[in-house]
């Protein structure tokens, strides 16, 4: 081979190689979609359907030896509304599919939310001794396969009967 031929391919070589390790460098600096590059770590963001209020689920309490569940929330007096309760509605069917019956109760103040203590007391509905309790909008949710209600409370609770909403019948029923 002539000195000439050798080092063309010598060259040859050397950009191969050079084009080999950038484009390595390059996959390992690009993320794939769906993710992003924090620092020296790769982090994976899931795209999860977010709801357009905040809750935060305080107890989930399976009933033993039954298929159901009482679920005690915390949402945003400012976000309650009917429409972001039926939405609620959806999320928790979904993240409760396997329980086919459910009564969840939502409140719209740390007032009306059991303690730890009180909640792992005897448990009597509605008979905490708080004399701020009981003044903010609260709903219940009851769901089973017969039948999927939602009860809104206003602050006048004590005296007046819930609105009464069947989830399974169309919106504006």
């Amino acid at each position: 081979m002539s000195k000439l031929t050798c080092t063309r391919f010598v060259s040859k070589l050397r950009l191969f190689a050079a084009i080999f390790l950038a484009s390595l460098f390059a996959t390992l600096l690009i993320p794939p979609p769906g993710g992003q590059i924090r620092g020296d770590t790769y982090t994976l963001q899931y795209q999860h359907p977010q709801p357009a209020f905040r809750y935060a689920i305080i107890y989930d309490d399976p009933r033993p030896g039954a298929s159901r569940h009482d679920i005690t929330i915390l949402m945003d007096p400012t976000e309650f509304s009917e429409k972001n309760l039926r939405t609620l509605f959806g999320l928790l069917t979904q993240r409760f599919k396997s329980v086919t019956t459910y009564v969840v109760f939502i409140e719209t103040s740390l007032q009306d939310i059991e303690t730890p203590e009180e909640h792992d007391g005897p448990g009597y509905s509605e008979e905490m001794g708080n004399p701020n309790a009981g003044k903010t909008p609260a709903a219940t949710i009851r769901h089973s396969p017969e039948a999927d209600y939602l009860y809104i409370f206003l602050p006048s609770r004590a005296t007046e009967h819930p609105k009464e909403i069947n989830l399974r019948a169309p919106s504006g029923s």
